[in-house]
């Protein structure tokens, strides 16, 4: 972030800041914790905007054609660690076309090239899986509404990033999508000549949302939009509002107090980010996060189930808990819905009897962990009035069931 910003603003102290307000940002302090793909999609995406800098700067054809081709290497790479890195390829085309108005033949011969070898990798990959299994990507497209729910969790995410760790409500997130159109408005009004990767930027924040919304509704209805979905936005954010600065600060510098907003705003931010932080990374030292935490590695229910692995089959509604903490390999309950289409499986309730009578037959425990919600499974009371189920292990973590003898 540092040598993007450096090349984009000329300033030392905006690109210590851009880097310093990704360092310390609690955005990435989970998606690291969790090991995620969304660190190296990052990683990957400033890559290609630091590659592109020197693809505008370029001053001969061969060089713009040698950077666009290391960016375009960039965005393949990013397409491979995540399916949203398709935008990466349509911001970049969007840009190759529309930056300038004149259609010539080196434009089309670089939109060609980009295209090609920032493709390649994926349609390498959905060729993989065309011929290993029977789909290219284990996704239907089907219409399926987007949870208008997921609105106002959108906009108190967004207010998280002006305001860091601070209850915000949705005025917060709308302000931030007010400080964007500000941000582009300062660019244009006040800059000079606009910069091709600050226009990406730019781009990349729109189109990223057009396609959450394109998958949402008709690929994945399961995709979350979290912290963890939308840190591409994040960054691109922080790209486009810091080089808007660059652009006042010779505009303000000769006004008292006013030129000293831009670094109180900046070392606020930093103190809430560094206070939201050390709330993440504190408990994660003494308790560990996820599958790792202290909780789940001493999870007697887990340490209950492993009795019975050896012997019969395990159906959980929580297969990878008992996977990554004690190598467990279960199966899950039958779903009633498949999360991602959102449609009703017709195959449920032959699933559900032939799970019932491994059960019966003493060939099955079902081991149902209460602290994971899954809606697209049936919970324990469902499952208690399809069958007469026996307790034998119950604690504050779950239970597991066998088949009542005698039962009706």
């Amino acid at each position: 972030m540092g040598v993007v910003l450096r090349r984009l603003t000329r300033h030392a102290w905006l690109s210590l800041a851009g880097a310093a307000m990704l360092l310390t940002s609690e955005l990435l302090v989970r998606v690291h914790i969790y090991i995620w793909t969304e660190a190296l999609f990052i990683f990957l995406f400033l890559a290609a905007v630091y590659g592109l800098c020197f693809y505008e700067a370029a001053e001969t054809q061969t060089k713009r054609f040698a950077f666009l081709i290391l960016t375009a290497v960039f965005v393949g790479l990013g397409t491979l660690t995540r399916y949203a890195g398709v935008t990466l390829i349509g911001t970049t085309i969007l840009l190759l076309l529309f930056a300038s108005p004149k259609m010539n033949q080196q434009k089309f011969y670089e939109v060609m090239l980009f295209t090609l070898i920032s493709s390649a990798p994926l349609a390498l990959w959905f060729i993989r899986n065309a011929i290993l299994g029977d789909s290219i990507a284990n996704r239907t497209i089907l219409y399926h509404p987007l949870p208008l729910e997921l609105i106002p969790a959108v906009l108190q995410l967004w207010g998280l990033w002006i305001l860091p760790g601070v209850r915000v409500s949705n005025g917060a997130g709308l302000s931030y999508l007010s400080l964007i159109v500000l941000a582009i408005g300062v660019k244009y009004w006040f800059g000079r000549p606009v910069s091709k990767v600050f226009l990406w930027c730019c781009i990349f924040v729109f189109l990223y949302c057009g396609f959450l919304v394109f998958s949402i509704s008709f690929i994945d209805a399961s995709t979350p939009l979290n912290y963890r979905i939308l840190l591409p936005m994040f960054v691109a954010s922080i790209i486009v509002f810091l080089t808007s600065i660059a652009e006042l600060m010779p505009k303000i510098q000769n006004i008292p107090f006013v030129r000293l907003m831009p670094l109180t705003m900046f070392l606020i931010y930093l103190v809430l980010n560094l206070i939201a932080s050390w709330r993440i990374v504190s408990p994660f030292y003494q308790f560990g996060f996820g599958y790792t935490a202290v909780y789940w590695q001493e999870s007697k229910l887990a340490a209950e189930t492993t009795r019975f692995a050896e012997n019969v089959h395990i159906y959980t509604n929580a297969p990878d808990a008992l996977y990554f903490t004690s190598d467990i390999i279960a199966r899950s309950l039958p779903a009633t819905t498949n999360p991602i289409s959102l449609q009703t499986d017709a195959d449920y309730p032959g699933r559900l009897q032939s799970m019932l009578n491994q059960v019966e037959a003493g060939d099955a425990v079902i081991v149902y962990f209460d602290t994971i919600d899954r809606w697209y499974l049936p919970d324990k009371e469902e499952l208690l009035q399809m069958a007469p189920l026996n307790i034998v292990f119950e604690n504050d973590e779950g239970t597991i069931y066998t088949w009542k003898e005698n039962g009706n």
